[in-house]
């Protein structure tokens, strides 16, 4: 296809039809071979978009995960400090029998700390490997500690404060 600049400058007679054929050619040419040159360029460019958006995605979802990661961590070393500090010396000779989920543990006591627990006074919280007695504003602390913190990783994850029973 011609130009209407072309068509006007044949029908002037300043230049041949070969020179408009060649020009058109040549042109043609240039299209063509910029449109498959541009056509990888840009292909590239979405490809390395798209990837640098997946990696950004990517270092975002780990970020992330390490962030829940120290507040987990964080939360956890919180609720071993406030066992740890506000823990009742346990003495005695009473076995004080509990549920741990399925299992059936004990703990020695003495009469007074017995009574402690039947009333709810005190707490018995997992500490380590064994458990502690606690007071219940101390297991109160801690089970908004693990539940603000993260889900299921408190000492007693099926209980909540002011739901156990009391003997009145």
């Amino acid at each position: 296809m011609r130009n209407p600049l072309q068509e006007q400058l044949l029908k002037a007679g300043l230049v041949k039809k070969a020179q408009v054929d060649k020009v058109a050619r040549e042109q043609n040419k240039q299209r063509h071979a910029k449109g498959a040159a541009v056509a990888p360029a840009d292909v590239d460019k979405v490809d390395t978009a798209r990837l640098q958006a997946e990696r950004a995605e990517r270092d975002r979802a780990l970020a992330e995960e390490r962030k829940v990661q120290l507040r987990r961590q964080e939360v956890l070393a919180q609720v071993r400090q406030i066992v740890e500090t506000s823990k009742v010396k346990r003495e005695g000779e009473i076995d004080y029998r509990f549920n741990d989920g399925r299992v059936i543990r004990s703990v020695l006591v003495n009469p007074t700390l017995r009574s402690q627990l039947a009333s709810g006074a005190l707490v018995i919280a997992r500490h380590g490997d064994g458990f502690e007695l606690i007071p219940r504003a101390a297991a109160d602390k801690v089970y908004l500690q693990s539940r603000c913190g993260h889900r299921g990783a408190g000492p007693w994850p099926r209980q909540r404060p002011g739901t156990d029973r009391q003997r009145r």
